[in-house]
């Protein structure tokens, strides 16, 4: 059975897990993940917000290597500088990890087309097809930003709102802004 938002990344949390309100009247705690990238200096960074206690009081996990598993949540960012909508994991769990363990960016949604796609042509001609899709999770609905190129970005660029989807990827960064990557292959995008 395909979940409609699924996310299985790991990476390094940066910072201590600090008290973030309640979210469902329950105390919860975020922390900056970075996302090891395979080929670049710089990671991904995301914000996980988990369940004050699935981290615990004596718990310090800033500094160690994590497997976080959950589903992507949106917010909006525009009180802060550049508009638009942030995204964040809402974690399920949290698993210390080895470096030496496989690294894993993962992303699974099952949506609807929200907002007329733009595409833009980006260095060497090539294209790149920006767009949201309202997810459900735990009965809200998420809005992420989800970027595809080339092989498939005229073909989400011709959709119309409210078009269903079927997409797998990765959390990816530009110019600090967070999205999810569609994977170049044919499985990887498809309509319901």
């Amino acid at each position: 059975m395909y979940k409609n938002n699924q996310v299985t990344v790991s990476g390094k949390i940066r910072n201590a897990f600090t008290y973030a309100g309640e979210k469902n009247e329950k105390p919860v705690c975020t922390a900056e993940l970075d996302i090891i990238r395979k080929h670049h200096r710089y990671p991904h960074t995301v914000t996980v917000m988990v369940p004050s206690e699935m981290v615990g009081a004596n718990e310090d996990y800033a500094g160690q290597m994590v497997i976080v598993t959950g589903g992507l949540r949106s917010y909006d960012t525009s009180g802060e500088a550049g508009q638009g909508l942030g995204i964040y994991i809402m974690a399920e769990t949290i698993t210390i990890t080895t470096a030496q363990e496989r690294q894993v960016n993962e992303v699974c949604l099952r949506g609807v087309l929200c907002r007329r796609p733009l595409t833009k042509i980006v260095s060497h001609d090539n294209l790149v097809t920006m767009f949201f899709l309202a997810v459900d999770y735990q009965g809200q609905t998420a809005y992420v930003p989800c970027s595809v190129g080339d092989l498939q970005a005229m073909d989400v660029a011709a959709m119309d709102v409210g078009t269903e989807l079927e997409i797998s990827g990765r959390i990816h960064s530009r110019y600090s802004r967070l999205s999810v990557w569609i994977y170049q292959d044919k499985t990887s995008l498809r309509r319901i």
